[in-house]
């Protein structure tokens, strides 16, 4: 009878411990702009929402790389779990929204859907020149610079940009930046 209950007992273990999926569920990041979403299924299934447009995706993990594949791409990215939150890339994740809100970082402030990678418009207005492009290039903007007069600038200093500080833009937009002459 000790058999039977050990062997019963050791067959419950194993199946309710069976392959559990640590990424099963809704992960949020907020970068201060706009909330991302992920979806992780136990079927290997996923989805991505971010700027109000969701994707079907699937993926893949081993013990520090995950591969979501879409339609147009497979990306391949490492990842581990922290205290509360999930970080993939460079990009933490969290289970609550609220949560994602809370832990909003300034260095996170581009989101890869699909072979589009997002970036929130930095504010150059007011800098000189060549420290503008400097910003702009390491976000992966190509820049075109506009010349205008304007009395209230000093001469190489950012007067404007199109699109303005803030907006949600593909990597590799090109930039206007008006510049005072």
């Amino acid at each position: 009878m000790k058999k039977i209950i050990l062997l019963a007992f050791l067959i419950i273990f194993i199946t309710g411990c069976g392959s559990s999926n640590k990424f099963e569920g809704t992960w949020y990041h907020y970068d201060g702009y706009s909330m991302s979403i992920i979806t992780f299924s136990n079927d290997n299934k996923c989805s991505l929402e971010e700027f109000g447009e969701e994707e079907k995706c699937t993926y893949k993990y081993d013990d520090n790389k995950i591969t979501i594949s879409t339609v147009d791409d497979d990306l391949e990215f490492d990842y581990s779990f922290k205290d509360n939150y999930l970080v993939i890339g460079d990009i933490d994740f969290y289970k609550d929204m609220k949560e994602a809100k809370d832990n909003t970082s300034p260095n996170h402030d581009s989101v890869v859907i699909g072979d589009r990678t997002k970036v929130v418009m930095p504010n150059v207005v007011g800098k000189d020149i060549e420290e503008a492009k400097i910003i702009l290039e390491e976000k992966g903007f190509t820049i075109n610079i506009i010349y205008q007069s304007n009395d209230s600038y000093e001469i190489d200093i950012v007067i404007e940009t199109n699109p303005k500080e803030g907006t949600i833009v593909d990597k590799n937009n090109v930039i206007d930046v008006f510049v005072s002459s």
